[in-house]
């Protein structure tokens, strides 16, 4: 059997670790918060004052963001970034947040909740009917706090008919959502009770904190509140907290995101809240009517996604945030949101800015609204001017304001404010008379005012669901395939239905993309799709038809929608469009429609989701084509001589932590830390190797630093030990080989953030003396991965280049045999570049090569 210098074996295991856990984000959690004594708590919380793992616990008092010490201290707390859309091409709107949405993305489900339900029961008050049992329709007489949580119930005698309140929890959802054993936190006194998938398990709850089993079906979970504050002392139930199974401790790590959710989303470069700002219809007009952090729910007509929420999740997924500005708000209101944005955004990120949201389109209460501002300020000037002109222009006015305000608020940075005007795709004269906006004399034209992109909604298919064609396509689902071969053949090349455009559905998007681009082109405007994709759906009275409906459904599902995907993506890179931003992220199908690319969060993928991943995949290997890059030569293999080590791993301590399992689309190779039996393991290990004879303070350092983050989740204590012996051992390394010291400042940095271990690393990179060693290698994946204010962002994607290139050159020659050091750097590069662009060739090759170094001590 071969030789591995234990160095070298135990620095390999735990840095590949840390490309996998970029992808496998959803660890088993312990349901108890297993940092609930932190004796050296003080000392570490300030070198890790912005890490995931040491924030504190949401509550009412900490989160009221009326306070913006308090909101800069939610927005501060850092997560493990996603980097895999960098110089993506792909946005993607998010679902509505609400109890019927199939897109999971909080691990506190509760703010995802219905709005408070009036309940009675039957039989037990004289006025309670069955008809109002489920809901006396008496919200106006709740007595609610600030937050929105109830501070008292109606006495017997009190004249209201409702006597408790409920709330239900991902209803309608076919049981899509996680089972197992859900914890319940909530502060005050009183009794709730559980129903529908949820039953309370008794014996393992206590005041405070419930835990409830979930057998997951299409009822969800059902919540109500029978009594609250019983001793009449103010101290009422409130802020409920209903937490994912085994997410507990990502809770009290101030985690807010599912990692499911964080999962699907990485690749998407753009996240438009248009749905989470419950943008159509809004009733918010000043600052202080937006919702906060601490209130009860993010869901229901009156509330929407805090915004700090929004930019946490946007600088952690590293995705620009694109906002849509409410219609009835006032310049305050717009002023306040520019400026917590720019002070919270991360650097590297650029933000879109939208008045509303199809204010062209009547169907919305945003359009009317907007139609009677027209009116009152230019019915007199312009009587002959038919009112839909003047809604156009007013809109443009707005837009133009709004963008005014922004850039004035960014200042030095407003280069990063893309203000956008939003239109409709499929009419030219709008287009050009809400960029020109002539009745706004003073100040035309619109555009002029910072205006830097035109969105449309380029979509595709739309027409099939007209009622003037009902007939017909109902005739298609009779047939044996139910219609899915001339649906797919109308799409793609036409000629089926009597329509138009004569060259079908993806031809009437072209024409609609070119008449825009025409438009955008001769103002010097970027055309961008503020939406987009298939718009397979009843219209009127053809939405009730359910054989179209399945045959809608049916198509969307279909492998062929992938292919077409593809075809109408590059068709609208080729027309001059820039970034897709795709409706919708995740949403179940209906009659009301297929928008999500996937339908539920527990898919794995769908047609459309490949198509946009394969798109993402062709945009960004365009940007990165491979350069000469000055900063990196051919890496060489490591050489032992300065870690000398006689210590060998064991055939059963290999095995223990080299356990791997294969999915169709996911491999979770050596994730080290997953559990605290592989944390016993690696401090274990890490104790060996500071006892060694050939002891390298440099390795030390990165180890054990390494070693501080990978164990912070579990115990603190240790992790805090772990950072004080990297601090040491780094003070003792100054005599050590450059390219170690490297790894160990980069290591140092991307846990604690110090700005002298970043000093020290972009001093080397600049110079470039470091010898490019393996160790070289892990320190720019370290510094790669880090996530704090101050990283330099051109040098993460300089690295990310190179990572690539040297990837695809092991892809090159994945068949020729090589060392044993030579596969660990190959795995090693190709999981790292995985977790860079999800490509499977490289996850492929990587495990084969992982497979040749490990089958000696598994066999």
């Amino acid at each position: 059997m071969f030789h591995i210098p234990f160095i070298y074996l135990l620095g390999f295991l735990i840095t590949i670790s840390s490309c996998i856990m970029v992808l496998n984000v959803d660890k088993q959690e312990e349901n108890d918060n297993p940092v609930a004594t932190m004796s050296q708590e003080n000392k570490f919380e300030n070198k890790l004052h912005n890490n995931q793992f040491f924030s504190k616990p949401l509550s009412n008092e900490l989160v009221d963001q009326k306070q913006s010490s308090t909101s800069k201290t939610f927005l501060q707390t850092r997560d493990i970034k996603h980097v895999n859309n960098i110089q993506s091409a792909v946005g993607t709107n998010l679902n509505n947040i609400n109890d019927w949405s199939s897109e999971l993305s909080f691990i506190d489900a509760f703010k995802t909740s219905r709005p408070w339900i009036t309940q009675c029961v039957e039989g037990e008050q004289a006025d309670c009917s069955s008809e109002k049992s489920w809901n006396t329709e008496e919200a106006d007489q709740l007595d609610l706090d600030q937050h929105g949580w109830v501070r008292s119930l109606p006495a017997p005698t009190d004249k209201p008919t409702y006597w408790f309140v409920g709330t239900l929890l991902f209803s309608s959802l076919d049981g899509h959502y996680p089972a197992g054993q859900y914890i319940v936190l909530y502060d005050g006194e009183g009794t709730i009770e559980y129903d529908f998938s949820a039953q309370k398990n008794d014996k393992a709850s206590r005041p405070g904190r419930d835990v409830i089993n979930v057998t997951p079906n299409d009822d969800g979970i059902y919540i109500k509140i029978t009594a609250t504050d019983p001793n009449k002392n103010g101290n009422y139930i409130r802020n409920i907290r209903v937490i994912l199974p085994n997410h507990e401790s990502m809770y009290h790590q101030n985690q807010v995101f599912y990692p499911n959710f964080l999962e699907q989303i990485k690749h998407f470069k753009v996240l438009r809240f248009m749905n989470w700002m419950n943008t159509n219809g809004s009733t918010e007009e000043k600052w202080q009517q937006r919702t906060t952090i601490a209130d009860a729910r993010w869901s229901g007509d009156d509330e929407s996604a805090p915004l700090e929420v929004m930019v946490k999740l946007s600088n952690l997924n590293n995705s620009d945030p694109w906002f849509n500005m409410p219609h009835q708000v006032d310049d305050e209101y717009i002023q306040n949101f520019a400026s917590l944005v720019k002070t919270n955004l991360s650097p590297n990120l650029k933000v879109y800015v939208e008045y509303s949201n199809e204010v062209w389109n009547s169907m919305f209460e945003q359009a009317s609204w907007v139609e009677e501002q027209a009116s009152k300020e230019w019915d007199q000037a312009y009587p002959d001017v038919d009112s839909y002109t003047k809604r156009l222009n007013w809109f443009g006015k707005r837009t133009a304001q709004i963008c005014d305000i922004w850039k004035k608020v960014w200042a030095e940075n407003s280069e990063r404010v893309i203000c956008v005007m939003a239109t409709q795709a499929s009419n030219e004269w709008s287009i050009t008379e809400i960029l020109n906006c002539p009745l706004w004399k003073q100040e035309a034209p619109c555009y002029r005012h910072g205006i830097n992109a035109v969105a449309i909604a380029p979509y595709f298919g739309y027409y099939l669901g007209l009622p003037q064609h009902e007939q017909e396509v109902t005739a298609w689902t009779k047939e044996a395939d139910g219609g899915l071969n001339k649906l797919f053949q109308e799409l793609q090349y036409g000629g089926i239905l009597n329509h138009e455009t004569s060259g079908g559905a993806l031809q009437d998007s072209a024409n609609h993309i070119e008449d825009t681009a025409n438009v955008t082109k001769k103002m010097g405007l970027d055309l961008i799709a503020y939406e987009g994709g298939q718009h397979l759906v009843g219209v009127q009275n053809v939405i009730n038809n359910e054989a179209i409906t399945e045959l809608f459904i049916n198509a969307n599902r279909d492998p062929r929608m992938g292919k077409l995907y593809t075809e109408y993506l590059n068709m609208w890179k080729a027309k001059g469009g820039n970034l897709f931003v795709h409706y919708t992220n995740c949403r179940s199908s209906s009659k009301w429609g297929s928008w999500g690319t996937l339908e539920y969060m527990d898919q794995v993928t769908t047609p459309k989701y490949e198509a946009l991943l394969k798109f993402i995949g062709e945009s960004r290997k365009s940007i990165l084509q491979p350069q000469s890059f000055n900063k990196f030569k051919s890496l060489a293999p490591v050489s032992s001589s300065s870690v000398k080590n006689t210590h060998e791993f064991t055939k059963l301590t290999t095995s223990s932590v080299l356990s791997y399992s294969f999915t169709a689309y996911d491999i979770k190779p050596l994730n080290l830390a997953s559990n605290q039996d592989d944390l016993f393991w690696l401090q274990k290990q890490l104790e060996t190797f500071e006892q060694s004879e050939e002891y390298n303070k440099a390795v030390a350092a990165a180890l054990f630093a390494n070693a501080t983050r990978l164990s912070a989740m579990y115990d603190v204590n240790l992790a805090a030990d772990y950072l004080n012996r990297a601090e040491q051992a780094w003070l003792q390394s100054q005599s050590e080989g450059e390219d170690i010291k490297l790894w160990a400042a980069a290591e140092l940095y991307r846990v604690t953030g110090d700005k002298s271990y970043q000093q020290y690393f972009e001093q080397q990179w600049n110079q470039n003396v470091v010898p490019q060693t393996q160790f070289y290698k892990r320190a720019i994946w370290a510094y790669y991965q880090s996530n704090w204010e101050n990283v330099n962002f051109q040098i993460q994607v300089a690295i990310s280049e190179h990572i690539l290139q040297e990837a695809d050159e092991f892809l090159a020659h994945s068949q020729e045999q090589t060392s044993i050091e030579t596969e660990f750097d190959k795995t090693f590069t190709l999981l790292q570049a995985w977790a860079i662009s999800d490509n499977g060739s490289y996850r492929d090759i990587a495990l084969s090569s992982l497979q040749t170094i490990i089958q000696p001590y598994l066999s």
